[in-house]
């Protein structure tokens, strides 16, 4: 299990909504300079992720919590965002460079093909849920630290 610290800013019933400050996948090393997830890091920013899970624990806003989530869904979620798209970018050049063989339009084919690949990819990971054995939960409530300043009343 995964876990990670995430406030409540939201009740809604059943659920809540929480909010998480993702953090940097790499900090000060040597190659930070050169390494593409530091760029996208800086390029993209660390904006917080919110999302809405089932308050089993009657937490309120404000509450700093511990979410978890299974090894599997984070591998399933990887393997969504990262290798689908890049099969699909290579069977969409192959399949428009084949069809586009016989007009003679092969590379526009294959470019075309690899572009409405991907673009139907990453369509379909963003509208992919997540099946309930495998959504984020709450584990536990942090009895220690403060809410962010955003979250006082």
């Amino acid at each position: 299990m995964i876990e990670e610290l995430a406030y409540v800013v939201a009740t809604h019933d059943d659920w809540v909504e929480l909010e998480a400050r993702p953090r940097a996948a790499c900090g000060g090393c040597a190659a930070s300079d050169s390494c593409g997830t530091a760029a996208l890091a800086r390029w993209f920013g660390r904006h917080p992720l919110r999302m809405r899970v089932r308050n089993d624990l009657g937490v309120q806003v404000g509450d700093q919590v511990v979410l978890g989530l299974t090894e599997r869904a984070l591998l399933q979620a990887a393997a969504r965002l990262y290798l689908v798209p890049v099969l699909s970018l290579i069977g969409g050049a192959l399949l428009g460079q084949w069809l586009g063989a016989g007009a003679g339009l092969a590379d526009a084919g294959a470019g075309l093909g690899a572009l409405s690949g991907v673009a139907l990819a990453l369509y379909a990971a963003h509208r992919a849920r997540l099946a309930p054995a495998d959504a984020p939960l709450l584990l536990r409530r942090c009895e220690s630290g403060s809410s962010p300043s955003h979250l006082r009343s």
